[in-house]
């Protein structure tokens, strides 16, 4: 750095001061620095506590289980002694969960979306609340929980934590031989929260965003609140597909556990080690290499369905492209999500 243009930063009792010189100029600008335990160095005002979260999530085998409510602080606070409860009877006889029901608690019995197993209507009052359960792939990492922390406390638009910090900040419980995370926070909750109004195909901030192409009749839909874009095409037989491009941190599971959970959704048996190999094919984006598998529900399935899948491991993050729907819809939008797919561009 030239003696010209220099920065010296001088930190004592919670002030922080920045001195910076260019030419014959030099500013001076103070701020109140947050408290340390915090990951940002740019505070800014707590939000309203209007609204509330409980969420908890187990880990069994290669898959983490979230289950969450959130909505108006004073309803969901009503309910946190049964939800409690509820979470005390989650079983896991294999390789999915069994609960018990609080009284008047009622299950929906529709089909879920791909990442989203179940939801609970629960009553609070006269209102109703929503609790979700989705399962995601596991990852082993030290930073699994505070990120998955951090991702409750930013739909409720509060600061992040460190790690260091993380049990000032959670409950760990113990249910059976299930050690959970659970949170109760109170905040506001953002756009693309729970109960609240999502933005549609595009969630991600600007530095995590794609650049692509989209198909002809690809409408922007819902998504899940996992999806950073999401897509819908309807056939003229009423048969829909969907389309969902995701960002997880780390491994997120791994190639294999990823191929085999997306199998098991259309109704295919895993793949060992050898077949893996021949199943996956790579597939090239504008500036990276994705691995491309393409999946159909055996013959005579109730259901027929196809699972078009591309992962992409890059700058520490894995990014899932999936198609998912009906199987003579997906095989005629086959092409087209590979253009697309093909057509993604990361910031560099």
């Amino acid at each position: 750095m030239s003696q010209q243009c220099r920065r010296k930063f001088l930190t004592g009792l919670g002030i922080a001061i920045v001195v910076l010189g260019c030419g014959k100029s030099d500013t001076i600008t103070t701020y109140e620095a947050p408290r340390e335990e915090y990951l940002t160095y740019t505070p800014r005002p707590d939000p309203p506590l209007v609204d509330r979260m409980l969420a908890a999530y187990f880990v069994h085998g290669n898959a983490a289980w979230f289950f969450k409510v959130a909505g108006d602080s004073s309803l969901v606070e009503g309910i946190e002694p049964a939800f409690r409860e509820f979470l005390g009877t989650v079983r896991f006889p294999d390789d999915s969960p069994t609960w018990t029901l609080p009284d008047k608690w009622q299950q929906r019995s529709e089909a879920q979306s791909t990442m989203r197993y179940a939801t609970i209507d629960v009553p609070a009052g006269d209102a109703a609340l929503e609790l979700t359960v989705v399962t995601l792939p596991y990852d082993s990492s030290p930073d699994y929980a505070v990120n998955n922390v951090n991702r409750w406390r930013g739909q409720l638009q509060l600061r992040p934590v460190a790690p260091r910090v993380l049990d000032d900040y959670v409950e760990r419980l113990r249910f059976g031989d299930k050690e959970v995370v659970y949170v109760n926070y109170v905040g506001k909750l953002s756009e693309s929260g729970p109960m609240a109004g999502r933005q549609i195909a595009e969630r991600q901030p600007s530095a995590s965003r794609l650049q692509f192409e989209v198909p002809a009749g690809w409408q922007p839909s819902e998504g899940s609140s996992m999806s950073a874009y999401a897509f819908e095409v309807a056939g003229d037989d009423a048969s829909r597909v969907s389309v969902t491009v995701t960002r997880l941190g780390g491994a997120a599971g791994g190639l294999a556990s990823n191929v085999n959970r997306w199998r098991q959704q259309v109704g295919a048996t895993p793949l060992g080690e050898a077949e893996l190999e021949d199943a996956v094919k790579e597939i090239p984006l504008v500036n990276a290499i994705g691995d491309y598998v393409a999946i159909e529900s055996p013959e005579g399935a109730s259901k027929a369905q196809a699972i078009l899948g591309v992962i992409v491991n890059r700058d520490g993050a894995t990014w899932f492209f999936k198609l998912q729907g009906d199987l003579e819809l997906a095989r005629r939008e086959r092409e087209k999500f590979e253009a697309f797919v093909q057509s993604v561009e990361f910031p560099e």
